[in-house]
């Protein structure tokens, strides 16, 4: 398959219906997170400690990609540690689970207009998703006609913003991350995914109540971040600890220094970082527990004991996976006894499944 097949196949719509408006986010200055990045060093140490579960090939060699990281957290050089968190670009921290990291292949100026149409293609997206936009339908046009007008950025924020019942924002505590300029901040591709993700898991727990969420897997943490605004009220997420410090540090720059609770601080906060074994070893129960395209790549071994331990926790297990690889979430999932499970297509990202499993 050509590269432009696959690039239109990523689109929701045509990319003519799209705009290529591009920013970038420059040098931020002002820092003010001595304190935070002393806390980071001291719950690397202590995560670091934990089993953290089977390794797969595939992440082994991530992690070892990121040796000189794990020297310097290891180490408690905090300059070092500080250079690296303020600036992923410059290094391999974000590699694997975020595009913001040294070496990039695809950060040229047609990538990144490519970029910025794929996200104004999301946004509104998300927007048909919470049914402020009507959806496309590509059986209503004939070859002859004019393709629609995009409409305005801030049209499409505005309407997210009574649907959510929130005003939407988009931080950006990275130089050099490239995106959808708005007035708002500049949207990026995982920022837009990040707020169906949130609002997706709200839904949820308006029609089952209950307000206490677990992601397993949290990426760069955005989807925490967007859950704490749209009014979620604890919000765990468990991670290896050396994606779980760019976690940290996210939303340590983002969220109110009270927010954020590590593993081995004060648990009564909004949001919770732990390492794999702090939950697998627990019986806490949680209203909602969420994953997001990592089930399938973890070891047999670690996904199976991921869903034998949420099958007793919760009563609802949303997932959001692709199914490229040898093993599903389907195929995963089947191994525990359910209640129903709901599969349809993933609005957001094509070639992506989201399940809903009650237990």
């Amino acid at each position: 398959m050509s590269y432009n097949a696959v690039r239109d196949w990523q689109f929701h719509r045509p990319y003519e219906h799209t705009v290529d408006d591009v920013a970038s986010v420059k040098d931020i200055g002002n820092y003010n997170d001595a304190a935070l990045v002393s806390r980071i060093i001291d719950f690397y140490k202590l995560a670091n400690s934990t089993s953290t579960g089977t390794p797969n090939h595939q992440w082994h060699q991530v992690v070892q990609d990121k040796s000189s990281i794990h020297e310097a957290l290891n180490s408690g050089d905090e300059l070092a540690v500080t250079q690296i968190l303020r600036d992923p670009a410059s290094n391999m921290h974000f590699y694997g689970f975020d595009s913001l990291y040294k070496g990039h292949a695809d950060m040229t100026p047609p990538y990144q207009a490519l970029q910025s149409r794929l996200i104004y293609s999301l946004l509104v997206r998300l927007c048909e998703a919470v049914g402020v936009s009507r959806l496309e339908n590509p059986e209503a046009y004939n070859f002859s006609d004019a393709p629609p007008q995009a409409k305005p950025v801030e049209d499409l924020l505005l309407g997210l913003d009574g649907a959510i019942g929130c005003k939407i924002d988009f931080p950006n505590p990275y130089p050099g991350e490239i995106g959808l300029p708005t007035i708002r901040g500049i949207a990026t591709y995982r920022s837009v995914q990040a707020i169906y993700q949130a609002y997706r898991a709200r839904d949820l727990l308006t029609a089952a109540g209950g307000g206490r969420v677990l992601e397993i897997g949290g990426g760069l943490g955005r989807t925490a971040y967007y859950a704490n605004r749209f009014g979620i009220e604890r919000y765990t997420i468990i991670d290896i600890p050396m994606t779980s410090v760019a976690q940290a540090y996210y939303l340590g720059s983002t969220l109110s220094s009270g927010s954020l609770a590590l593993y081995g601080e004060d648990a009564s906060r909004s949001i919770n970082l732990l390492p794999p074994e702090a939950f697998l070893t627990s019986n806490e129960k949680y209203d909602l527990i969420l994953n997001v395209d990592s089930l399938p790549e973890m070891h047999s071994d670690t996904s199976h004991a991921y869903i034998a331990s949420i099958a007793k926790r919760t009563p609802i297990f949303l997932s959001i996976n692709h199914e490229a690889l040898g093993l599903t979430a389907r195929e995963i999932i089947s191994s525990v006894p359910t209640r129903k499970v709901s599969r349809f297509p993933y609005w957001m990202r094509r070639g992506y499944v989201e399940e809903i499993v009650r237990f």
